[in-house]
């Protein structure tokens, strides 16, 4: 007997789903959260960052930042505006959210996880909600989705924003990047 694949595809959307609601439901406040092992925040912190190299790293690199954040000018993104972050933040708080970017989520920023009546399970940044249907926006496509067709909507408590971040960065280079956003006022 051959597996249907459209209800395997449709078994492992909704135990993602399922697992995603448990998460959610867990008993009252987190633990406090460590970053993955990997870059030391003391070590960096204690570097003399380059903007114009941070600012490289940001434009002319294979980092992502700028698939999901502008930088004061451009169309909107899936992230915040970091066209003024270093107003708003000192280097050790901009290295914290780098390291850990899930400990404190702007809500208008939250991951939405939608289950549908026909089993697809979709997620994304809530960007539209009408009487007729709901639009989430990953970093690649928009996503419509008619409220008929609604099963379960979740808000995650992590971030879109890739806990690895800097780990492909050494020590300097993460230095670099934060003199660059530190700069940005």
């Amino acid at each position: 007997m051959r597996a249907d694949p459209m209800n395997s595809a449709r078994l492992a959307g909704v135990a993602l789903f399922v697992l995603a609601v448990a998460s959610s439901l867990r008993a009252p406040a987190p633990a406090p959260r460590k970053p993955a092992a990997g870059p030391d925040p003391a070590a960096i912190l204690a570097l003399k960052g380059d903007f114009e190299r941070g600012r490289e790293l940001v434009f002319e690199s294979t980092l992502q930042c700028r698939a999901c954040h502008r930088f004061g000018t451009g169309e909107e993104k899936l992230g915040p505006d970091l066209g003024e972050i270093g107003k708003k933040y000192d280097r050790a708080k901009l290295l914290e959210t780098l390291l850990d970017a899930s400990k404190e989520i702007d809500p208008k920023y939250a991951t939405t996880l939608v289950e549908t009546t026909s089993g697809a399970v979709h997620s994304g940044i809530l960007v539209e909600t009408t009487a007729d249907r709901i639009v989430l926006q990953d970093p690649e496509k928009t996503i419509p989705i008619p409220l008929a067709s609604v099963r379960r909507r979740v808000t995650q408590q992590k971030s879109i924003m890739p806990d690895s971040l800097l780990q492909a960065l050494t020590p300097q280079e993460a230095a670099d990047l934060l003199e660059f956003l530190r700069g940005l006022r």
